[in-house]
């Protein structure tokens, strides 16, 4: 709600950008297709690249532009078997061309986790890319990898956060794999700000509309609780999970029903802060 609808000189209150996540088949197209989200009240796609083999020309998002926006796109760390080096070539053009016609602004890689690298590394043709003008590159936070590691995985997240700061990067965490149970989300979050600028979740609910009590769902509900608290006005992912067999063919839009379920759960509880700080705000400005 903005200054003009309160009739007062309250700051104005931004809500997120809310994108769908979607993984890729095995050359790199968006299992969940443009027009698919924007029936579903979606108009851009975050695209996660981390399976995918080997990438080409955008294919389905050709059919698409301007209205099928990606905002996003996962990158893995390294390629390794055949024809390796080719294949960065292929993400290279490939993200190239995303920047250049389908408004691509941040290329998330995975963070550091000390394990020696053997393949082609693509750290390099992500700062190559960023080069093009108008792009960041922010850090993958993965619960699942700190909660593993030894120590507080808090301590492990003030690190990233500091490490982002030294190197001028953003961070992206990613609340969709499993084995997230210990992940203290509110704590977390205060730790990763003001860095944090992308926010992948689970949806909410099951396809039917009710709610889901998957791990991941819990923590991301949490999440959502403490980012609409903090005014957070960065990227929101809501990332529906898909089967083995859609890496090889698109989805069907039945996966967009819990997505478009969550999306509103999310945008209300925006509202809901928005509408208590108006209240007191007004409070405020009627007893002095």
């Amino acid at each position: 709600m903005d200054t003009n609808a309160t009739g007062s000189s309250r700051l104005p209150f931004r809500r997120p950008t809310i994108v769908v996540g979607t993984e890729s088949t095995l050359l790199g197209h968006p299992i969940i297709a443009p027009n698919q989200a924007t029936q579903a009240g979606f108009y851009a796609l975050d695209l996660d690249l981390r399976r995918a083999w080997d990438t080409r020309i955008p294919g389905t998002l050709a059919d698409h532009a301007p209205a099928a926006c990606l905002r996003s796109a996962w990158i893995p760390r390294q390629y390794t078997g055949p024809w390796r080096e080719a294949r960065a070539v292929h993400l290279r053009e490939f993200l190239t061309d995303l920047v250049e016609s389908y408004g691509l602004r941040t290329v998330i890689v995975p963070s550091a986790d000390g394990t020696r690298q053997r393949g082609t590394s693509l750290g390099q043709l992500a700062r190559e890319v960023m080069a093009l003008g108008g792009l960041r590159v922010a850090m993958r936070v993965g619960p699942e990898l700190l909660l593993a590691q030894p120590g507080s995985h808090l301590d492990h997240v003030a690190n990233l956060r500091r490490m982002a700061e030294e190197w001028d990067l953003d961070l992206a965490l990613d609340l969709t794999a499993p084995g997230i149970e210990g992940w203290e989300a509110e704590a977390t979050l205060m730790r990763l700000f003001p860095r944090l600028t992308m926010v992948r979740i689970r949806p909410l609910h099951s396809p039917d509309g009710a709610r889901s009590q998957e791990p991941n769902a819990r923590i991301g509900l949490r999440s959502i609780a403490m980012l609409a608290d903090q005014a957070y006005n960065g990227v929101i992912s809501i990332a529906p999970s898909v089967s083995p067999l859609t890496r090889w063919i698109p989805a069907g839009s039945r996966v967009l029903v819990s997505t478009a379920l969550t999306r509103e759960e999310v945008l209300a509880a925006w509202d809901r802060v928005d509408q208590y700080d108006i209240t007191t705000w007004q409070k405020r400005q009627q007893f002095g």
